[in-house]
């Protein structure tokens, strides 16, 4: 953990993985400290607070928090407020023994110094930049291990998305409805960064005002249209700036928004904002068209994704191109050479879009209507997708396969949220290291 020195990121380690009723050490009194329960860390000022901990000294049950840090001299940084929930001091180096609160109690302390082996261990996977051991430590394992870690870190990966989709259901007023819409245009990941974040925009704009249901009719190339009017007129693409030789379509565009606009007091966002400079086959305008066909197939997102079970539904659900329009054109009012598949999604962006959110999506859903084992199933849905290939995934490639998406989620999630924050002591895979013999 970041700010920590390797000894206090060591120490939280085995307190954290210290199963419980396992006596700790003693405290400068003799006594002996059990764990109960370990607590939440707190890291900061280069010291560790184990919140809502629960230990034994002696014939006494303490609740409260325990303050992990190199030396008890530290205890000076503590504030008063934070004093006050104090039940003991683990550090490696003790000096003056107890310590008073600020309610004139007694503070126990106890010598929490880290075994050679385990420091050396720690330095081991501490270590920064290309040199992380921890895709040795992978290649090394078993493959029921492996499987288990790999789990383990892809559920964490999904819970993280799941949060996202609870932040959107929120903006959105607590819909479902919304939450999917706004999810979908949340989750068109392209390359460039200035168009994600406008992507998410677009996304709060139109999801959060309950418009889209309103129109489909049940015509899905009329629904397509109005669909797209409302997307494109929202991103700003229907102004005179942004359309350089406006055409029939784009006119027919601007006569429904103008509707759309009035009625639910649309603000678009601006459109010298986007960025223009993506290859042909993967523009704004055509990625929005592609967003708005998924949109008016037949009935709400929403239905049709809890309707589905398997990667084949999943994908099925990208079965509509773009209106006709699109066939021969990749912006509005820039013709091309007429595309067979009516540039409709496929390959890697069907793959993006099911890993960042509609995968997320139906575990949320699962584990929220029908437990942990029914949402365990999407966690197989990602074998039946390729694995990425990036920076991340290749750090480790070479010592683990990395067939699916499977793997390479997994990977990322161990990357981003343990190798990259310095979060050895909390990692699934460290953890493997620390305890072998």
């Amino acid at each position: 953990m970041k700010g920590l020195s390797d000894r206090v990121a060591l120490m939280c380690y085995m307190w954290s993985h210290t199963p419980c009723g396992n006596v700790i050490g003693d405290t400068t009194e003799g006594q002996p400290v059990r764990m109960l329960r370990s607590g939440e860390a707190v890291a900061g000022r280069g010291f560790v607070t184990m919140r809502g901990a629960e230990i034994e000294i002696g014939a006494g049950i303490l609740r409260g928090s325990v303050v992990i840090m190199d030396d008890d001299a530290k205890w000076g940084m503590l504030s008063m407020a934070e004093r006050e929930s104090v039940v003991l001091i683990a550090a490696a180096e003790t000096g003056s023994g107890r310590q008073l609160s600020t309610s004139g109690g007694i503070v126990e302390c106890m010598r929490y110094a880290p075994p050679q082996d385990k420091e050396r261990r720690y330095r081991d996977l501490a270590v920064s930049g290309a040199d992380y051991i921890c895709p040795e430590i992978l290649g090394t394992m078993a493959p029921p291990q492996l499987a288990s870690v790999k789990t383990r870190l892809l559920v964490e990966r999904l819970s993280d998305k799941c949060a996202r989709l609870d932040e959107l259901r929120r903006l959105a007023g607590g819909s479902d409805s919304d939450m999917a819409v706004a999810a979908l245009l949340d989750s068109v990941m392209i390359s460039n960064p200035e168009n994600r974040k406008l992507f998410g925009e677009l996304g709060t704009i139109i999801g959060h005002n309950r418009i889209v249901s309103s129109l489909i009719t049940g015509d899905r190339e009329s629904d397509k249209v109005s669909v797209e009017a409302l997307l494109f007129g929202s991103a700003g693409f229907l102004s005179e700036a942004a359309v350089s030789s406006a055409d029939d379509y784009v006119y027919r565009l601007r006569e429904i928004f103008d509707r759309l606009r009035k009625g639910h007091r649309l603000t678009p966002i601006s459109y010298v904002r986007w960025n223009r400079g993506s290859r042909r086959d993967n523009t704004p305008a055509l990625l929005i068209a592609q967003t708005a066909a998924i949109l008016a197939d037949g009935k709400p997102l929403y239905h049709r994704l809890c309707e589905c079970r398997t990667i084949d539904d999943l994908r099925n659900l990208f079965r509509e191109a773009p209106s006709e329009y699109w066939r021969d054109h990749f912006a509005l009012g820039r013709a091309c050479e007429a595309v067979s598949t009516g540039h409709m999604i496929t390959g890697d962006k069907i793959d993006r879009i099911l890993i960042n959110f509609m995968l997320p999506f139906l575990f949320d859903r699962l584990r929220n209507t029908e437990g942990e084992e029914c949402a365990a199933e999407v966690v197989d849905m990602f074998e039946g997708i390729e694995g990425e290939r990036n920076n991340i995934v290749n750090r480790y490639d070479t010592h683990t396969s990395v067939r699916t998406s499977f793997d390479s989620q997994a990977l990322i999630q161990l990357y981003k949220c343990y190798c990259r924050q310095n979060r050895c002591w909390q990692c699934p895979v460290g953890a493997r290291y620390m305890s072998a013999r």
